[in-house]
């Protein structure tokens, strides 16, 4: 298929295996304040991480700092230097480059095809491009835009918006993959995008958000494209 000039991406869970990476960014924060890291500490993290970054009522520093006075509330550690654990967060998750096996061989794949290839993705700016930019992948990569420097994160528009004009891309050469219906996929409708959903368990959709293309593995990519 050659109907789209380029292909926007999600980072986390769509190119890089962000529970691995989270994992690592965990156990550096444990390390730092003395606390045997136990593998349950991210099943106490992930749902707070999740609901925290979902609500647009939270500021960044709200988010960034909240998940930690909750993960540590919830797990009784009797530590509030919630800045720090952040930045041992951080500083763990920017040490990781853990692609799925199948990101570089898709990604130069596509890149040999003459796409144009961009990242859209929520977060810190200088966490998310070198998380990108510093792995085999990067060199392929056209442009990244973070929802730290583009003022709203996915699912809004103009984050969309901002690549688009950025890469000189109308919205109807582009098509979005990412993992996520509710911020990837609505995301690229609401800026008038088409998209591919990556639903590596199989789980029912049961939103109202209906993806063009569906594939369980980045590697199905190349039956689209």
């Amino acid at each position: 298929m050659k109907k789209f000039k380029a292909i926007f991406f999600d980072v986390d869970d769509t190119l890089v295996d962000h529970k691995e990476c989270e994992k690592q960014a965990l156990q550096n924060i444990f390390t730092k304040i003395g606390v045997p890291y136990e593998n349950r500490f991210q099943e106490v993290f992930r749902p707070i991480e999740k609901r925290l970054w979902y609500d647009r009522t939270k500021t960044l520093e709200e988010i960034v700092l909240g998940r930690f006075e909750e993960l540590f509330t919830a797990l009784n550690i009797p530590n509030t230097d919630y800045a720090a654990a952040n930045e041992y967060f951080v500083e763990g998750l920017a040490k990781t480059r853990v692609l799925f096996a199948d990101a570089y061989d898709v990604v130069s794949y596509l890149h040999g095809k003459g796409y144009k290839l961009g990242v859209v993705t929520n977060g810190l700016s200088i966490l998310q491009k070198q998380r990108i930019l510093d792995t085999p992948i990067g060199k392929f990569i056209d442009d990244i835009i973070v929802s730290e420097e583009s003022g709203v994160p996915k699912p809004h528009p103009k984050i969309f918006q901002l690549l688009l004009k950025r890469m000189k891309l109308k919205n109807t050469e582009v098509i979005m993959v990412g993992d996520m219906l509710d911020k990837d996929i609505r995301g690229a409708h609401s800026a008038g995008m088409k998209a591919v959903w990556i639903n590596r368990k199989n789980k029912p959709n049961e939103s109202e958000i209906i993806p063009e293309y569906e594939v369980k593995t980045l590697s199905d990519l190349k039956e689209i494209f």
